[in-house]
């Protein structure tokens, strides 16, 4: 398998030169490789992984599936494989922390989840999740890269049981905030395969969460409308591979796509998932890029106009039930800028103008909030 690798490693440098990277943006990955699944050419399938993953230089990668002989030392372990692949073509040392979950293919393998990394890890380690048919784990970096400290975690979810997925993805849940009181970070990524869909009461406790504490689907953040589909590779029909993003954040998703496409050989792909590529930026993620609804139970909130506005503006909303409500101005950073209203209102429409003292045109949010629900809607301003 080494001499394979080399081969890919040397096309490689021929064909693309030395690559480079930009250090304003956090490229990450999450990838369940399929492991040495006998009868699916393995050793081929990471070659062509390799090859992907340099095309796409990638700064974190997920991995799923991970897998090593019993009988050997770790020399074709897949993980530290890729590693040293990716370490030997860009020139520069790349960091890997695994963990193994259990046996795979008829016990014949050790399989593991890991994370590779550009940048240097400060901090590692896991929490061992409740067993299905598996044992499984959750994995976390604390990963120093351009954009600051990154809380950065990869799981594999149990396939067989949605009761046993519940259960593992509230002790993820609590391992997160566990590992966020303790080490300050910039962002907090949570990817993996969690083999559940995306209306599914496992990936709704992460994205619908309480209040302001839930996880963006980033690919869904950026991709509204699209299924993002990454399983069977061959034909893919359903999502069950993410990478979230912690609300609150100090990073936003700037793009994502699916990647590790096509086929390599006849009926054979470099895995049977796809994976996903998110790309992060500086800044907060922004909350005027959509127009928001979540869970609105107390309020609708109405017209709003002219918009674009150049004075005064009207906002139109009504109240379901009594209930205190605030409408405030955000900028395209999510900052708050002006409070529009704060008090308590009874059920009824209402209709309110204002001539926010804003001095400078641009794009904003408005946000009408109540208890742990709130509403937003794009506001351009012309000055």
């Amino acid at each position: 398998m080494k001499q394979i690798i080399k081969y890919f490693i040397l096309v490689l440098i021929l064909s693309f030169g030395q690559a480079t990277f930009s250090q304003e943006s956090l490229k990450v990955i999450t990838y369940n490789i399929q492991g040495m699944k006998p009868g699916t050419s393995p050793d081929l399938r990471l070659g062509h992984i390799i090859e992907k993953l340099i095309a796409l230089d990638p700064d974190i990668i997920a991995l799923q599936e991970v897998n090593e002989d019993l009988n050997g030392n770790n020399d074709d372990n897949q993980g530290i494989v890729i590693t040293v692949a990716l370490s030997d073509y860009f020139g520069t040392e790349y960091y890997y922390y695994q963990q193994q979950t259990h046996l795979s293919w008829d016990n014949q393998f050790r399989e593991f989840i890991g994370i590779v990394s550009k940048y240097p890890v400060e901090g590692s380690g896991y929490h061992q999740l409740v067993s299905g048919v598996f044992p499984r784990k959750v994995v976390w970096n604390y990963i120093d890269t351009p954009l600051g400290k990154i809380n950065f975690f990869c799981t594999h979810l149990s396939y067989n049981s949605q009761s046993v997925r519940i259960q593992q993805v509230q002790q993820i849940s609590d391992y997160v905030n566990t590992i966020e009181d303790d080490y300050s970070a910039e962002a907090t990524i949570l990817c993996g395969d969690f083999n559940d869909t995306p209306n599914t009461s496992t990936i709704t406790f992460l994205t619908n969460g309480t209040g302001n504490d839930f996880y963006y689907d980033t690919f869904a953040e950026v991709n509204p409308g699209l299924p993002g589909y990454t399983v069977p590779s061959n034909s893919p029909n359903s999502k069950i591979d993410y990478v979230f993003l912690h609300n609150p954040s100090q990073v936003h998703v700037d793009s994502s796509f699916l990647v590790m496409q096509g086929a390599i050989g006849e009926n054979l792909y470099c895995s049977d998932h796809l994976g996903v590529l998110s790309v992060f930026k500086a800044g907060p993620q922004s909350i005027d890029k959509y127009t928001e609804t979540i869970n609105v139970k107390n309020f609708i909130l109405g017209k709003i106009g002219p918009n674009p506005v150049h004075r005064k503006m009207e906002v139109n909303f009504e109240m379901l039930k009594s209930a205190h409500i605030n409408i405030s101005l955000f900028d395209i950073s999510g900052n708050e800028i002006y409070e529009i209203l704060n008090e308590k209102k009874g059920p009824g429409k209402y209709q309110i103008y204002f001539d926010p003292p804003l001095k400078v045109s641009g794009i904003y949010s408005l946000k009408l909030k109540s208890g742990p629900y709130f509403e937003l809607k794009k506001v351009i301003f012309i000055r």
